[in-house]
């Protein structure tokens, strides 16, 4: 793997008044990929379950799933996803507070959370098991991660962030009614915490980064 060139650790803080302390660069990014994934994963048959019935109905469907968003699909699919999105709007660790308030909070849920949902849903009627502990993670899990990433934001990210007006959910999902009134009061800055990692001058340094392409089997870089 392309992490094995910047050497054997990879440094991580998890508390500022700890001192830093080497981890094996493995399980760095195995916890980068699994950590807090369990909040979407408990609630995929209730959020998603009219998406799974859709599935039941034609199991040859289950290929939108990984087609890195080649693929035609139906409105009624494209709404049936959105709609479990949605579901989730009640479970405040998965996409966060009161998004649904507002067609500009739901606009403005943070990609990963919907993409997280999104696999976790992928992963649940393909009837993947639970990802293996890092000294024995599978390089297959990884390419299929990637892959329904960018199923994801080819086919649902633009439609669900409202980054293209579309009118694809007509008939199969309504708005909240909230949402064509106008928001008002005041606004509350949100506390984004931040993450600290740690480096060193005399650590491995990459003129530029390279990310894991699904579709060609190697390592391109990132633009």
């Amino acid at each position: 793997m392309l992490y094995v060139f910047y050497g054997s650790f990879f440094r991580i803080t998890k508390n500022k008044a700890r001192k830093q302390r080497p981890t094996p660069v493995f399980r760095a990014l195995h916890k980068q990929i699994i950590e807090g994934r369990h909040r979407f994963k408990k609630h995929v048959e209730t959020c998603f379950e009219d998406l799974l019935a859709y599935f039941d109905e034609d199991p040859d469907r289950v290929d939108y799933l990984c087609d890195a968003g080649n693929g035609e699909v139906t409105n009624e699919y494209l709404a049936l996803v959105e709609k479990g999105f949605r579901a989730y709007h009640i479970h405040i660790f998965a996409m966060g507070q009161s998004v649904m308030n507002s067609r500009k909070a739901w606009h403005g849920v943070a990609k990963w959370r919907k993409r997280e949902a999104y696999i976790a849903m992928a992963r649940f009627v393909l009837q993947r098991l639970n990802y293996q502990q890092w000294d024995c993670f599978k390089w297959q899990d990884f390419e299929e991660r990637e892959l329904m990433s960018r199923t994801f934001t080819v086919r649902h990210w633009t439609l669900t962030s409202g980054i293209i007006q579309h009118e694809r959910f007509d008939g199969y999902i309504k708005d909240p009614k909230s949402w064509d009134t106008k928001a008002t009061g005041s606004k509350t800055k949100k506390f984004v915490p931040t993450r600290v990692i740690g480096a060193r001058n005399d650590e491995p340094q990459c003129d530029s980064v390279m990310v894991w392409d699904v579709e060609k089997h190697m390592l391109v870089p990132l633009v």
